[in-house]
């Protein structure tokens, strides 16, 4: 790859702060819808942690609420609107505008390709236009990983022990498919 140009956001073992127990072991270079980033793996020596004397919680997850604790303590990241053909709005970590802009685009690539001849090279302005789409669907992922690390690192420090229930929410799901008309099983 040669030189890569960086922003530093976390100080890293570097120099003088590197040594055996505490060093950079690899590096990955990963490329999303909002640009190309460097994830550093680093190695470092802590010593084993106290116990934590917090409560214990058992967690649910499910499909309509993301957690439902067993204190009564429900984690929701906001219901999804549902959209006219009965479906959940996937884009639900966009807001408004962004939402508004997603559909501008999703029309604007389709009007784009509707002008390309089956086995024609797509255009460049359809190319950017799919990279514009890949930007906010990149950003709507960020926000909902954001969302996870948070919500679980908020329970790791609150509660002593966690048990999780382990679920196929695919094959919960699975049978639960249908319309008003003929409403799925389960």
């Amino acid at each position: 790859v040669g030189r890569v140009r960086f922003r530093w956001t976390k100080d890293l073992p570097v120099g003088k702060l590197a040594d055996r127990e505490n060093r950079i072991t690899g590096a990955r270079l990963v490329k999303d819808g909002l640009g190309w980033h460097i994830a550093f793996r680093v190695q470092t020596l802590e010593s084993k942690p106290e116990p934590h004397q917090g409560p214990e919680v058992g967690i649910d997850a499910g499909v309509n609420l993301p957690l439902a604790l067993s204190d009564g303590n429900h984690q929701d990241h906001g219901r999804p609107p549902r959209l006219p053909d009965g479906t959940a709005d996937r884009d639900k970590w966009l807001n408004p505008d962004e939402k508004a802009k997603l559909l501008r685009l999703e029309q604007r690539a389709a009007h784009r390709k509707s002008f390309r001849k089956s086995k024609e090279r797509s255009s460049n302005r359809l190319h950017a236009t799919y990279d514009q789409i890949k930007q906010l669907r990149a950003r709507a992922t960020r926000r909902a990983t954001d969302w996870q690390h948070k919500t679980t690192t908020a329970i790791a420090k609150q509660y002593g022990t966690v048990v999780v229930e382990r679920l196929q929410i695919t094959n919960m799901v699975k049978s639960a498919k249908g319309t008003i008309e003929s409403p799925g099983k389960n």
